[in-house]
């Protein structure tokens, strides 16, 4: 029962942070544009939902678009004004560069006298890509497997990516000066800071440290980092959190949703949401943030849900009766098709049946391997959306 209603949890975080309806919701409130039509960027996992947002609020006025999201990430929900175009993720490959020509030559074709709405999710940083002269695609993926495998958080990722980046740290918003633009962001990113979010592409620097001042509900608005952008954060980990937290309620939960933002290598914060839902038993805990994974030499398969999932697992004991769900809001979790785990005292059990050493798997960083085999991975596939991750937690 209680695997059933984190489930249930989960999903309810992830709907209430899906790109469509947080860009439609936030536009209905806060018209933008009251004439003319409409050109529309939309960059990462959220790209083709966000955009279908766009299109939900101003029809036909909407006249053309691109859209470009991670492979298997389209539905077929656009029609013949948008170019689709899949690309890479989370290493990016031509494809990721073939999709940043195409950013180029949207952009030089644009209406000057049309509005222009640009759509940013998670994912963005990997799937379009215009490289500064003197580098090649061999440096970038060089650069980006050697990031993800030391275990840096995402904002020291791209502070390496947007060295080498025409259209990151602002570039995007050089290419489109001529324009005013109102962006859309859904943020995988502590803090919500649009210089952090698909690199920044239109946003050179922070200007604030401090982004929580709301002029919309649910919504964080920053200052304008260039005068013609507007930026609004549309949907975040804390909206997710809330949708969690209202959920377990309605089933008949106590709850504890807790602010702070959890961070670092996934074996030292372990133990951390194990005991906390020890300490205080029937409630269910809710966090949200993102941990990190250092990959040892020929790491196995899996992601920094999965192996966190595995390493709480390890701490789980027959008098530590917890369930724990780890999953990420974008359905997908390193390069595997799953979005977490659920782990609960049986676990361990259910690897001993097939002769498995959790022990091992962990340092391997195989966790995904170890989970097919006791049957708790968590897929959802994707989710149109990406707010970071959700970790749940219950004690009988």
């Amino acid at each position: 029962m209680i695997r059933e209603d984190l489930l249930a949890i989960f999903s309810a975080a992830v709907n209430a942070v899906k790109g469509a309806n947080c860009v439609s919701s936030y536009l209905s409130k806060n018209p933008p544009f009251e004439v003319g039509k409409i050109s529309l960027i939309s960059i990462g996992k959220a790209a083709e939902s966000m955009a279908q947002g766009v299109v939900d609020s101003f029809g036909a006025r909407v006249e053309e678009g691109l859209v470009i999201s991670k492979d298997g990430h389209f539905s077929d929900l656009l029609d013949a004004r948008f170019v689709c175009i899949e690309s890479s993720h989370p290493i990016p490959d031509q494809q990721s560069l073939n999709a940043g020509n195409a950013l180029l030559s949207f952009c030089a074709d644009i209406d000057p006298a049309n509005n222009l709405v640009v759509c940013i999710s998670g994912g963005a940083s990997s799937l379009v890509e215009v490289l500064m002269p003197g580098f090649g695609l061999e440096q970038l993926q060089q650069l980006n497997r050697e990031a993800l495998a030391s275990g840096q958080a995402i904002h020291q990722i791209n502070q390496k990516r947007k060295q080498i980046s025409r259209i990151k740290a602002g570039g995007l918003a050089k290419i489109l000066a001529n324009h005013k633009i109102l962006a859309l962001y859904i943020s995988d990113v502590k803090g919500d800071d649009p210089a952090i979010i698909g690199s920044g592409m239109l946003a050179p620097e922070s200007k604030s440290k401090n982004m929580s001042e709301s002029i919309y509900p649910d919504t964080l608005v920053s200052d304008h980092y260039l005068p013609d952008i507007k930026h609004i954060i549309v949907a975040n980990i804390d909206m997710a959190k809330q949708a969690a937290s209202e959920k377990a309620k309605h089933l008949g939960y106590e709850t504890c949703l807790h602010q702070q933002f959890f961070e670092g290598e996934v074996e030292d914060i372990a133990g951390y949401f194990v005991n906390t839902a020890v300490k205080l038993r029937k409630i269910i805990h809710i966090w949200g943030g993102e941990s990190v994974v250092s990959l040892p030499q020929n790491s196995g398969k899996g992601g920094r849900n999965q192996q966190l999932a595995l390493a709480m697992a390890i701490k789980i004991t027959r008098h530590t009766a917890v369930t724990v769900l780890s999953a990420g809001t974008d359905g997908s979790d390193g390069v595997t098709d799953a979005a977490g785990a659920m782990v609960d005292v049986k676990t361990l059990e259910r690897a001993k049946t097939h002769q498995l050493e959790p022990d091992k798997y962990l340092q391997q960083a195989n966790a995904n391997v170890f989970f097919q085999a006791t049957g708790d991975l968590i897929k959802t596939g994707p989710t149109n959306t990406n707010v970071m991750d959700i970790v749940l937690a219950y004690s009988e």
